[in-house]
């Protein structure tokens, strides 16, 4: 059977154990978007969960050559994120795997001060390629692929795994 999601079941916000987890439909058009920024801002100034996720399907960072980032979200989510203590914004898209380095007003700054944007759309699609000479990318991986995150006390570990179970990527998140 279907669940219902909260709100308009497109743009909502939920919480699960210790997480508050933000959806935003970023399919909207420029003035929805706007209007989302707004909803989120408020959104995530009453939570007092200590971890925050954002999920949408299109990143602001991504080094992908085919899509790229996009620089409306950039410019209207990523500073309410930021600003807000979003750990981790999570989005597909992109054909890949790729991790940025913690960023705020898009420059980098040390782990627990920024939002790590994460592109995790590698799941049997063709793979589209990178360019790793984005300053934000830490890293980019062309495999199909699968995110796990571990939430333990004041950390969050992140690992991204190849469909063999081999790590291809981890990091951990301080809060």
């Amino acid at each position: 059977g279907l669940v219902a999601q909260p709100n308009d079941e497109k743009t909502f916000s939920l919480d699960y154990g210790p997480v508050h987890l933000v959806v935003l439909d970023d399919s909207a058009t420029e003035a929805d978007r706007e209007s989302q920024a707004n909803w989120m801002d408020t959104d995530l100034k009453a939570t007092t969960q200590p971890w925050k996720i954002a999920s949408h399907h299109m990143p602001a960072y991504s080094s992908c050559t085919t899509h790229g980032s996009d620089d409306s979200l950039r410019e209207l989510w990523s500073p309410v994120e930021e600003s807000n203590g979003v750990q981790i914004d999570l989005t597909g898209h992109n054909h890949n795997y790729e991790r940025s380095v913690p960023l705020n007003g898009g420059l980098e700054v040390p782990a627990g001060e920024g939002t790590v944007y994460v592109v995790s759309a590698g799941a049997g699609a063709d793979l589209y390629g990178n360019d790793m000479a984005n300053p934000f990318t830490d890293i980019a991986v062309l495999s199909e692929h699968y995110v796990m995150l571990e939430i333990e006390g004041q950390s969050m570990t992140l690992t991204a795994y190849d469909l063999g179970g081999n790590v291809i990527d981890t990091s951990v998140i301080p809060q």
